[in-house]
């Protein structure tokens, strides 16, 4: 299940807030990852940053365990976006309270529109989330005795 990417809270959140949905997400066994903006949206999500997009999503469906991960930008620019674009990198800081969900970086920027996704980068980093879901428990099984 991916949720987002999107306006967060007049393309996503109006779609989690239909009758059903957040107990048929809840109810799910599906691997569900939150894509995090690469940008903030003038007026609507200025200073976010991702523990923050997920956190309006948290409170919103009342629950902890929105998804199993964040997938946010790890490539950010060197200085501020154009001014006109209105808008800053979304940042995801590692120490960042993301519920249940773990943190997945990796690169998503369009590099000429560093405000949007990079389609090819975001579809191959679901994929890469997604089969790489189940390393942490394999992991720390692993190390047991």
């Amino acid at each position: 299940i991916v949720l987002g990417p999107g306006s967060l809270y007049t393309s996503i959140l109006p779609n989690l807030l239909v009758r059903g949905i957040n107990r048929a997400l809840q109810e799910s066994n599906g691997y569900t990852v939150f894509i995090s903006n690469v940008a903030t949206q003038h007026g609507e999500t200025n200073g976010y940053d991702a523990a923050e997009h997920l956190a309006v999503l948290r409170r919103h469906l009342g629950r902890d365990d929105v998804c199993d991960a964040v997938l946010a930008n790890s490539n950010l620019p060197s200085g501020p976006l154009p001014a006109e674009w209105n808008s800053q990198p979304v940042i995801a800081h590692g120490d960042g309270n993301y519920g249940t969900a773990r943190l997945v970086l990796a690169d998503l920027v369009d590099p000429e529109k560093r405000y949007r996704h990079d389609t090819d980068r975001l579809a191959a980093a679901v994929m890469r989330a997604y089969y790489e879901r189940d390393l942490r428990a394999q992991v720390s099984v692993a190390f047991k005795d």
